[in-house]
């Protein structure tokens, strides 16, 4: 399953790239194009009923992976924001699942995550709702109390416990100045502590990528 899903953002993200950087003739992008439409066929083969992924993991009769579930979103966002094949409805459903997982003081908890703290995979979940907001305004609410979790966290009392939550909680918070639900003040404290504590000893793939790809660095 994450083989499968992974090879459907890979696609998307190359198209992305070439868009943006303009290198893309009409041949490369309706190749691309029908790799990425193979890729959206393949991903919505493996959807469960109640619109969630499954990961392949052994030991755990529950193999519902909100992370994967997230990941797949996440990738259908960008395939739409890029390519202009209209995803909202089936983005809809699977936000709709994991809206559902929400806990009452706004955050998100993944049975199967080895990668991220209860910090960590709230920002994650957040950085996927506040760019669903581009096509979907009814996840605000989920959307600002995943936020109001994450800026409750004091930065001093995160960094050295899993420095990979804080680098996407971090830009979760830039996100959500940019949507006006989060004050510059509040981001800046983290993005702050953040750069005066950037030791990237240990931090995971996702967190890298987050960081590279938004330049967190020439954030303000």
């Amino acid at each position: 399953q994450e083989r499968v899903v992974a090879s459907f953002a890979s696609d998307v993200a190359r198209f992305k790239y070439f868009k943006e950087t303009t290198r893309l003739n009409n041949s490369d992008e309706s190749r691309i194009l029908q790799e990425i439409a193979s890729g959206y066929e393949s991903v919505m083969k493996l959807q469960q009923k109640d619109f969630s992924f499954e990961k392949f993991y052994y030991g755990n009769d529950d193999h519902t992976s909100i992370t994967l579930t997230a990941h797949v979103a996440k990738t259908l966002i960008m395939e739409m924001s890029y390519t202009k094949v209209n995803r909202s409805t089936e983005i809809k459903s699977i936000l709709d699942f994991i809206a559902s997982k929400q806990r009452s003081d706004g955050s998100f908890v993944e049975p199967l995550s080895f990668d991220f703290n209860q910090l960590g995979f709230t920002s994650f979940i957040a950085t996927v709702l506040l760019q669903s907001l581009e096509f979907l305004t009814q996840f605000i609410p989920n959307t600002i109390a995943a936020l109001n979790y994450i800026q409750a966290y004091e930065p001093s009392s995160t960094v050295s416990s899993n420095f990979s939550s804080f680098i996407i909680a971090t830009y979760a918070l830039q996100l959500g100045v940019q949507a006006g639900f989060v004050n510059q003040s509040t981001f800046q404290k983290f993005y702050d502590h953040f750069f005066n504590h950037s030791m990237f000893i240990g931090v995971n793939t996702e967190a890298l990528l987050i960081f590279t790809e938004n330049n967190l660095a020439r954030a303000v």
